[in-house]
């Protein structure tokens, strides 16, 4: 069954996004309570993204791992992490990197106009 965008966007990038966060955050020394709170998260949340029991393997380029890092940076300094995560989602929707990822678990939507460029 062919997916759409936003089951994609919903199943795969957001998931992603969230536990490389989730990855960065705990590098940068906060512990998994600290991460859960500032995330909005549950704990044990926090410990399947760290296990690898949620979130997808997905690939980023050096680009979107810099969005990352500056979307950890700015939730450290006490920034909304809804918006860091917001703000990721959307440089990748906007970049080749979702074309990678729709070709990855399913063909390239109906209407996506980023892979149909």
């Amino acid at each position: 069954m062919k997916q759409n965008i936003q089951e994609i966007e919903v199943w795969y990038v957001l998931p992603t996004v969230r536990k490389e966060i989730v990855k960065g955050l705990l590098e940068k020394g906060l512990n998994q309570n600290e991460v859960a709170k500032k995330l909005s998260l549950r704990k044990s949340t926090i410990s399947q993204y760290v296990h690898k029991k949620r979130g997808k393997e997905v690939k980023f380029d050096d680009s979107i791992k810099k969005e990352i890092d500056n979307a950890v940076q700015m939730i450290i300094k006490n920034n909304d992490a809804n918006n860091e995560i917001i703000n990721v989602c959307n440089t990748i929707k906007k970049t080749k990197t979702i074309c990678d990822i729709h070709k990855m678990y399913e063909e390239v939507p109906m209407g996506c106009e980023v892979c149909l460029r």
